[in-house]
């Protein structure tokens, strides 16, 4: 199991048993960029139910659909396991099967030859058999690029609301395949930290409105509201900055 797909992309089922006296964390994959504050993402927990251990974000894609997707999954598309809340106490006493990691070995020896995603492939293995112990999270906070390719957005609740979390997965944020994607993750990239944010998002749309102008490879510029979609969480998050600060003003005046 160690040496599936990555070195040690597995090691994630194991958190309950290798951190025992912690109660909770997020597993984060590398390549996610964060369009709003992280502890939005931690108030989640507060919306688990009494049985529920972990969230995850829905895939909406490869499951069902791909010819190499040949395991049981969650729901109707799967779950990308880029974004994953761990109740650990939960996962560490209550978890049926004889417990968590027991029954994540249990879906690797059963399946292990038709696994092709690792530890995403046994997480939906494990949460398509106990679908009643997940707290779905909204597909804006797992945004893909292939949520909006084919010049549809699989993500509806972005229309109005933006992106949470870009997930740049299949090199998205290094390869020239998908320009929008990339764009917002080299405005990033070259944003000092310290400097106003504004600065960021002016900067972020600059190098979004180019990859239109110059017609670079984009799946996703099909999409009129694009630009929208990746910066307009930043842009809230901004305004919200400013009317803070504003209040804050008024009061010390008075």
């Amino acid at each position: 199991m160690r040496n599936m797909f990555r070195e040690c992309a597995t090691e994630r089922l194991f958190l309950p048993q290798m951190l025992p006296t912690e109660d909770a964390l997020i597993y984060l994959d590398t390549d996610l960029i964060f369009m709003r504050p992280p502890e939005e993402l931690w108030h989640h927990f507060y919306n688990f139910n009494e049985k529920q251990v972990a969230a995850m974000a829905p895939c909406l894609f490869h499951y069902g659909t791909s010819p190499t997707s040949k395991t049981p999954y969650y729901g109707r598309t799967g779950l990308n396991a880029g974004v994953m809340h761990m109740n650990l106490t939960r996962m560490k006493h209550n978890f049926p099967d004889g417990g968590w990691i027991q029954a994540n070995m249990a879906a690797f020896d059963q399946y292990k030859e038709a696994i092709a995603l690792a530890d995403q492939d046994i997480l939906n293995i494990v949460f398509n058999k106990h679908p009643d112990l997940l707290y779905e999270l909204e597909c804006d906070w797992n945004y893909r690029a292939f949520q909006c390719s084919n010049g549809s957005n699989h993500c509806p609740i972005t229309d109005t609301q933006g992106t949470s979390i870009i997930h740049g997965n299949a090199l998205t944020f290094v390869s020239s395949k998908e320009s929008k994607i990339k764009a917002v993750y080299d405005s990033w990239r070259h944003h000092v930290l310290g400097a106003p944010l504004r600065q960021l998002y002016t900067g972020m749309r600059e190098r979004l409105r180019e990859v239109s102008k110059l017609k670079l490879p984009s799946e996703c510029a099909h999409l009129k509201n694009i630009d929208i979609i990746l910066t307009q969480r930043l842009s809230t998050y901004i305004k919200n900055l400013v009317t803070d600060s504003f209040t804050l003003n008024i009061i010390k005046k008075k």
